[in-house]
């Protein structure tokens, strides 16, 4: 894996982990309308990591 490569999937690792803090930091504040659209930016977050990790494995 190239150095730009692995930038590249550790931003988006650092996206998906920031996206579950912010999750929760909504959930304490009882904003669910907005927790349950950062739900969502999580779940994409994440989606797109590990298709970044697979395609890069290869």
């Amino acid at each position: 894996m190239t150095k730009q490569e692995l930038t590249a999937l550790n931003m988006a690792g650092f996206i998906k982990s920031q996206t579950l803090i912010l999750l929760d930091k909504l959930n304490q504040l009882n904003l669910d309308d907005c927790a349950d659209e950062c739900e969502d930016l999580h779940d994409m977050a994440e989606e797109l990591y590990f298709n970044l990790k697979r395609t890069l494995d290869k």
